[in-house]
């Protein structure tokens, strides 16, 4: 190996992704920073100040951890960033070249990359109907979840939204690609689209327009419309607001039998530990699989939620197969009916 520079494994991390930076989107480098951040802290855990001292038995001690933490599909996004790094990491001469392949990335079957952990439709209707009628009414947390699961959309859609794409009068939310301005959304500008709202989402934004906002800007003074304290939050902030919406207790009893009053996970901090807490995009995929059981055409459901109904059949669509016969299918059996009154006649 080389003689360069001495690195901690955050610092490493932290030039990778500047080195990136240039190439890609900031939610790409929020998202490769969110699969690496762990190995990166498990190395602090472990006490490694400087990356040099990382070699193939680290990486096979991490891998045997996090086989026990994670599932195959998230394992094989997160070593293969890690590969990537370190194999970067190599090129710059603070890692052995031997390094990045002790990484050993997971195969995946075809049929397990869509993920089937989600906010389950039934959850979903019964956390909104708890906050709509409760003390957290247009609370945060309540303007989010009401966002995120009666539209569905991504987080980094929900980031980009500022007070002037809320419209109260004509119910609608504007989505709108600014990376000029430090937001973006995932397809650019065919990620542009104004969607609809019913009264109730709109009355609870409203409210908290009214009520709970703070008065803040981003640093590139635009209002934003769910702010944090520092202004426009990083979608590692939006996915913690999530966790934390979305622990089960808040509208029942625990399904875990833990005592509210002495949880460890009601907090922004802890609430990703909740096996009941769903991030963004479990709740987006509960939210699509919500939207077509009440009977919402697929190829309106893909213009609100930006994307193609294709891949909502292929990742998204979760309905149980008994309720998609009775609920989107049963109505359309009339036509194939033999008999001539109830056939349409050209």
């Amino acid at each position: 190996m080389s003689d360069g520079r001495d690195l901690s494994p955050r610092e490493a991390a932290e030039r990778w992704l500047d080195r990136r930076r240039p190439d890609v989107r900031d939610s790409t480098l929020s998202t490769l920073w969110y699969r690496l951040k762990l190995f990166v802290e498990y190395c602090e855990r472990e006490g490694f100040d400087s990356i040099r001292d990382i070699d193939g038995w680290d990486i096979d001690e991490y891998q045997l951890h996090r086989h026990q933490n994670a599932k195959p599909l998230t394992l094989n996004k997160e070593l293969g960033t890690l590969r990537q790094w370190l194999e970067y990491c190599v090129s710059i001469g603070v890692v052995d070249e031997a390094v990045p392949t002790a990484v050993e990335i997971p195969d995946v079957d075809p049929a397990d990359r869509s993920d089937d952990t989600m906010l389950p439709p039934e959850r979903g209707e019964a956390l909104l109907s708890w906050y709509r009628d409760s003390p957290q009414r247009a609370s945060r947390p309540h303007a989010l979840l009401e966002i995120f699961w009666t539209v569905g959309c991504r987080s980094g859609a929900l980031r980009s939204l500022d007070v002037r794409d809320f419209n109260a009068d004509e119910q609608w939310l504007r989505f709108e690609h600014r990376p000029e301005t430090g937001t973006e959304l995932k397809k650019g500008r065919r990620g542009e689209r104004y969607v609809g709202l019913l009264d109730e989402p709109t009355a609870v934004l409203a409210e908290f327009l009214d009520r709970e906002r703070m008065d803040i800007s981003d640093r590139y003074g635009r209002s934003p419309l769910i702010p944090s304290e520092a202004g426009r939050p990083a979608t590692s902030t939006i996915r913690d607001w999530c966790y934390l919406a979305t622990v089960p207790c808040k509208h029942g009893p625990c399904p875990h039998e833990n005592d509210p009053a002495s949880c460890e996970y009601l907090s922004y901090v802890t609430a990703s530990g909740c096996p009941s807490s769903r991030s963004p995009h479990q709740v987006r995929t509960g939210s699509i699989t919500w939207q077509l059981s009440r009977g919402v055409p697929i190829e309106v459901i893909a213009d609100r939620v930006n994307s193609s109904p294709d891949t909502i059949e292929e990742h998204y669509d979760k309905e149980d197969p008994r309720r998609e016969l009775e609920v989107r299918r049963r109505g359309h059996l009339d036509a194939l009916s033999l008999d001539d009154d109830t056939r349409t006649h050209e």
